[in-house]
């Protein structure tokens, strides 16, 4: 059986065009699912764990130096030996197939807008790095969302924030055509309750110790508390802690005196200054609010535009508000029909979150995805976890 002499200039210049096709190459298909496997392995902690500057430069010469002494050792692998008969790994299709599934991967872990994948769509890998959705999410977590418009009320909405520069995280509320309504900080939606399990929310609350008792962070790390998120202040401490943790610590007399769960009266101004809508609602007591959908049509008056004025001038800039109408080339416009479908969210820390009672409504043109699965955590209990 005749031999065969691999070249190593053509290994290297695959190796150099693709992670692993130069040992395919040279029928060393091991050898390059390793060489991938680690190259992923760097990519993943650069790209999703915060680093320093320096850190991350260092960390990318790295890189650059792994991939072309990854390249020199295929080279070299190829000149030292023959090859005789016929191998799957060294075959053009092989190879071919090999960079295209390969980095079909790699887009799905790395690019902003990846391509879409047999049965699941296009998928993105996020990193949470915000309290606003505790307990369900907690900073820190790496999760997967599925790129898609397709939305279900209670889904964590991954989307753009309104300048376009960030991602946000909430969970859907309100869908297109809900009356919603938020009072003493649960949600109705065309008037029945639409919340989810009050076991995935956290309130703030308010703490006040026993006499002469401090609550240092080893007393708030017993009960299961992140002392960081704890808040002193005159009098006692603020925390952001579900119901059933609120109880627990209500029952640890000796240290804790009491403990009241902290919301706004009806009607009374929202601390933070104007609303996007009418200024007696407040982060509690919000609404009755019409969340706006595709062709629906709502009469332009003043109480209109407190309520949708920015929505309606991002959908149509050349609408400007007069005294209780729209004007359009200086004539009256009496109503207006809205363009897209819009959503309510909020985050499941109801008390700590910027989300929709702060920047609006999220048009259908905003969304990036919908969250499914955890893929990292702190506590490997929580790692698959379905979100929803």
């Amino acid at each position: 059986m005749e031999s065969i002499r691999k070249k190593g200039w053509v290994a290297i210049l695959l190796s150099l065009l693709f992670m692993g096709t130069g040992f395919m190459y040279i029928r060393r298909p091991k050898y390059a699912a390793v060489s991938l496997s680690i190259l992923i392995a760097l990519g993943i902690v650069l790209r999703f764990i915060a680093l320093t500057p320096i850190v991350l430069f260092v960390g990318y010469g790295f890189v650059l130096l792994y991939i072309l002494t990854i390249a020199v050792w295929s080279g070299r692998l190829a000149g030292s030996g023959e090859f005789s008969g016929r191998f799957w790994s060294d075959r053009w299709y092989t190879i071919v197939g090999y960079i295209l599934g390969m980095g079909l991967l790699l887009t799905q872990l790395f690019l902003s807008k990846p391509f879409p994948t047999p049965f699941i769509g296009a998928i993105k890998f996020f990193n949470i790095p915000t309290v606003s959705n505790v307990p369900t999410l907690v900073s820190g977590d790496g999760v997967v969302a599925h790129l898609t418009s397709s939305v279900d009320r209670h889904d964590f909405l991954v989307f753009q924030d309104p300048t376009g520069i960030y991602s946000m995280v909430f969970r859907v509320v309100g869908m297109p055509g809900d009356t919603l309504e938020i009072k003493e900080n649960r949600v109705l939606v065309n008037g029945s309750p639409a919340d989810v399990a009050t076991e995935n929310l956290s309130f703030q609350y308010q703490v006040a110790p026993t006499a002469g008792k401090v609550l240092n962070p080893d007393f708030w790390e017993r009960n299961g508390i992140d002392p960081m998120s704890a808040f002193a202040f005159p009098g006692g401490y603020i925390i952001h802690v579900t119901e059933g943790e609120a109880g627990n610590l209500g029952q640890n007399s000796n240290w804790v005196a009491g403990i009241d769960k902290m919301l706004q009266e009806p009607g009374s101004p929202h601390q933070f200054g104007d609303w996007p809508w009418l200024k007696e609602w407040n982060p509690h007591h919000f609404g009755p609010l019409w969340i706006p959908k595709q062709g629906g049509t709502i009469p332009l008056e003043d109480t209109s535009w407190l309520k949708f004025g920015t929505t309606i001038l991002e959908e149509s800039p050349q609408l400007q508000k007069g005294t209780a109408q729209g004007q359009q080339a200086n004539l009256p416009v009496q109503e207006y029909t809205f363009k897209e479908n819009y959503y309510f969210v909020l985050g499941d820390s109801r008390d700590n979150a910027m989300d929709s009672r702060y920047i609006g409504l999220v048009p259908t043109s905003r969304i990036v995805g919908v969250l499914r699965y955890r893929y990292s955590a702190k506590e490997l209990s929580r790692v698959g976890d379905l979100l929803k």
